[in-house]
């Protein structure tokens, strides 16, 4: 047998060998996508193929150099194949026919603050209400681009649903394309769209691309939006020998107007297409394929698929219940803690469904000094818009912190710029003063009518809010400065499409303080601050757990996994559970990430969390019925709670007894109550506060 077909399966090998006309391959989660494609493309240079006559495009940087890499290992010859992003593919070949556009081969390319600033200009320009916010047009052009439409199709949207746009955002529209055009520029979406424009209008520059490629292949094809649709089709000559691979069960960005149809239609507009599924998986346990597959069943818009694996079943799937979102996370910790020396920490997960979650899981990671990395995000206190409320709460605690001072006097902005703030900076200098006392004495100054006047209306708005919040309780704080400095209406109009997650990491950096004021009645804000400065000083480790969105797990695997916050209203998303297609869309969400477990998984839910920080019960998911019970081992009690009269307990606890606790360490039980299933007393730990949490997960102790 050749050589490059040696370590393939009968079905890898057909995907391999079929190297005429349409191929569609059902690429299953584990099932050696990315050997397919490049052992095909190997294939084809043996075959006589040239190199360069193969075009083989990809979503991300990172998906192309391990393509380009493991290409390398199979053929010295490969080093012309085209491998490359849908976008990198068209800055490439708009450099080489730009003239046919009208632009110069030296085009620049924006990125997303050049491209804000030309929209900013322009709408200057077109007098276009300076009360709408760059971003919400910025937000509406891009959506049009990745649709492929062009200002005229806008145009038409914005007549028949006013209410879904901002106002001449059409006309924005071909302003904003007119000045690039003026400018030789073009934005990342750009790049798409008039690659797509210059393949239809010009017949020549179509016919030389499809005679250059003879071969291509298309990775994550459930992933392609509109204008990469129609690119591809543009390019596909009249051999249609295009091979598309991907898996429309893990089709999750359809925010990105990623469309799941491009893959399940593919037969109706290449009729001729061959289909081929691979269906063997040889990344996870029996046990853990078996119960993704039973939950993916469930999805009627899809392929049928039987995915299946050759390896053991391994360990039942854990589903844990907890008393709230806190003890969770808690427990995760302690667990990972716990199998540090089966699971090391560089191979284990936690994935969530909001960003918003990371905060309870990265502190209590910290407390059990397990080192950890956030995949694909920030961490929780390295955020902008929590780095933007920390510098008000700051300056409510402390006026004279002038890095305080120099973000939150422009964020929401006043209208006070650079060169006010040279002015205060002088003022501050020459005065031995803080930035604040500055702005007061410059304020003061009648000399500057303009600059006076804003100066006042922000000292009025900052001596308000100032007193509200020293008269209010810690918790209450964040709510008074988001409707104080009017940010929560700022980030509305600044961002529409990721207001509601910054928003969301806000309220939850409220629930931050209220639990810790909670543990502490009598803390102040200061102390607060401080101990976040002091918890937050230690760095990330590249060899830690990884925390990340459901999101950001496509394409990763480990060998443990924690998915936290599996329940309704979470997972499926409060957003999408009205809406049948979105909701298919969470259970595809939640399959990625139980796929991405290789030998042991959990999932698990609480009975009560704190969202908008306000304590909220939710049931677990509806998926988790989906999954069979004979692969899942429901978390039960280590040593079982019962009535002292049955004489068969083995420890017995009373109010006011002293405890010990795995995570939250000592304290004392206040009061005892029947669960569900086992016994829960609330405890006010030293430390922690008042938590409820399970007897059998307490010790007795003599005293505190």
């Amino acid at each position: 047998m050749n050589q490059l077909l040696k370590s393939l399966n009968s079905v890898q090998r057909e995907a391999v060998l079929r190297t005429a006309g349409p191929l569609v391959i059902f690429a299953g989660a584990g099932s050696g996508k990315t050997r397919i494609i490049t052992t095909r493309i190997a294939w084809l240079i043996e075959q006589g193929v040239y190199p360069w006559q193969i075009l083989a495009v990809t979503f991300t940087n990172k998906a192309s150099r391990e393509m380009k890499e493991r290409l390398c290992q199979l053929s010295p010859d490969s080093r012309s194949v085209h491998i490359g992003t849908f976008h990198s593919a068209c800055a490439r070949w708009l450099r080489e026919f730009a003239e046919y556009l009208g632009f110069s081969k030296d085009f620049t390319i924006y990125d997303e603050k050049d491209a804000q600033s030309a929209l900013r200009r322009v709408m200057e320009q077109l007098r276009v209400d300076q009360g709408a916010a760059v971003s919400e047009y910025r937000y509406a052009i891009s959506k049009a681009k990745v649709r492929g439409w062009l200002p005229a199709d806008l145009k038409r949207e914005v007549a028949v649903q006013p209410d879904r746009y901002p106002p001449m955002a059409g006309d924005v529209y071909h302003a904003y394309q007119e000045y690039l055009a003026q400018c030789h520029a073009m934005d990342f979406n750009d790049l798409l769209l008039n690659m797509v424009l210059l393949l239809r209008r010009n017949h020549e520059v179509k016919e030389r691309l499809r005679k250059r490629y003879r071969y291509i292949m298309i990775d994550e094809y459930q992933d392609t939006n509109p204008a990469q649709f129609a690119l591809i089709s543009e390019l596909v000559s009249e051999d249609q020998n295009l091979c598309v691979v991907g898996d429309d069960d893990q089709s999750i960005y359809s925010w990105r107007g990623a469309d799941p149809g491009n893959i399940l239609t593919f037969r109706q507009q290449y009729p001729t297409a061959h289909e081929i599924r691979l269906e063997q998986n040889y990344r996870c346990s029996n046990t853990i394929i078996q119960a993704a597959a039973s939950l993916i069943r469930n999805n009627r818009t899809r392929v049928d698929k039987q995915l299946w694996t050759e390896n053991p079943s391994g360990e039942l799937i854990s589903e844990d219940e907890y008393y709230d979102g806190e003890l969770e996370a808690a427990m995760i910790a302690e667990n990972i803690r716990k199998e540090q020396k089966l699971y090391p920490f560089a191979q284990t997960a936690v994935f969530y469904r909001t960003n918003a979650q990371s905060r309870l899981f990265e502190e209590n990671l910290r407390r059990q000094n397990i080192p950890y990395r956030i995949y694909g995000a920030l961490r929780f206190y390295d955020r902008a818009e929590i780095r933007d409320i920390l510098a008000w709460i700051r300056l409510m605690v402390n006026p004279g912190d002038d890095l305080a001072f120099q973000r939150a006097i422009v964020t929401p902005p006043r209208g006070i710029g650079a060169t006010t703030l040279v002015l205060i900076k002088d003022q501050a200098l020459k005065e031995g003063s803080s930035l604040l006392d500055s702005l007061r004495m410059l304020a003061a100054q009648p000399e500057l009518p303009r600059v006076t006047k804003k100066l006042q209306a922000f000292l009025g708005d900052f001596d308000k809010l100032r007193q509200d919040c020293l008269g209010a309780s810690p918790d209450d704080v964040i709510g008074l400065i988001l409707t104080g400095t009017g940010y929560h209406k700022w980030q509305q109009k600044k961002d529409p499409e990721q207001a509601k997650d910054r928003l969301a990491n806000i309220h939850e950096l409220s629930v931050a303080i209220s639990s810790y004021y909670e543990a502490f009645p009598e803390t102040s804000l200061a102390e607060w601050l401080r101990d976040l400065a002091l918890a937050g000083s230690e760095e990330e480790s590249d060899g830690g757990v990884s925390l990340m969105t459901l999101h950001s797990a496509k394409g990763l695997e480990f060998d443990r996994v924690y998915i936290a916050g599996v329940e309704d209203k979470l997972l499926p998303h409060v957003n999408s559970m009205e809406d049948s297609k979105a909701l298919e869309e969470e259970r595809r969400l939640l399959y990625v990430g139980m796929t991405r477990a290789k030998q042991k998984l959990s999932l698990s839910y609480a009975r009560r969390r704190r969202i908008f920080n306000q304590w909220v019960a939710h049931r677990p998911s509806r998926f988790l019925r989906e999954i069979p019970s004979s692969l899942i081992r429901s978390a039960s009690p280590s040593a079982p709670v019962i009535s002292a009269s049955s004489g068969r307990q083995t420890t017995a606890f009373a109010t006011g007894a002293y405890v010990s606790h795995p995570t939250f360490g000592k304290g004392k039980i206040e009061a005892l109550e029947n669960g569900d299933r086992y016994m829960k007393a609330l405890v006010c730990f030293s430390e922690f506060g008042k938590r409820m949490v399970p007897v059998h997960h307490l010790k007795g102790i003599s005293s505190l």
